[in-house]
């Protein structure tokens, strides 16, 4: 078999980012994050009516250890089986940081009005300027519970099955 010099120079070059790779994913090198979301503390999620296939409210509270700056988003994700999430709109939640209500708007968030997206199984809060700081307790009312700007008219429906745990 006959290589030229350049041939060789590639394969040495190939093997060497191989290598390097190789290295890099063993010792675990860090990838490329484009997003991240902070782990909370003493989540707990409370049900009016916790009976399967039953409309209920839900009392969602936790601690966020880093908080949340301007423009970021609580991201809530309901199991597969809770079903209305998507037909929810603002009025139908609270949002409470340390004791004070937050003011909730089904249009873009500014200023100190925060957005609410409901669709499938996720509901996103989005924050206009209003910051979340470190180590503040969010609790979160979704359902006729949900009484600071109107009353909530629409809850979820549990699953039919009947546990869940909560993530």
């Amino acid at each position: 078999m006959f290589r030229t010099h350049n041939s060789f120079s590639l394969l040495q070059a190939t093997a060497a980012v191989c290598t390097f790779a190789i290295i890099f994913w063993s010792i675990g090198v860090p990838a490329i994050r484009f997003a991240e979301a902070a782990n909370v503390t003493s989540f707990s999620d409370t049900l009016s009516d916790s009976a399967p296939a039953t409309v209920s409210n839900h009392t969602i509270s936790f601690v966020t250890p880093t908080g949340l700056a301007q423009g970021e988003t609580i991201s809530l994700e309901f199991e597969t089986g809770f079903t209305g999430i998507g037909s929810l709109l603002a009025n139908d939640l609270d949002l409470s940081v340390n004791g004070s209500d937050q003011n909730l708007i089904d249009g873009a968030a500014s200023g100190a009005n925060w957005n609410v997206t409901a669709a499938g199984q996720v509901i996103d809060i989005t924050s206009g300027t209003s910051t979340i700081g470190a180590n503040a307790t969010v609790t979160i009312e979704i359902g006729t519970n949900a009484t600071f700007a109107t009353s909530g008219d629409s809850q979820i429906t549990n699953p039919a099955t009947s546990s869940y745990w909560i993530s």
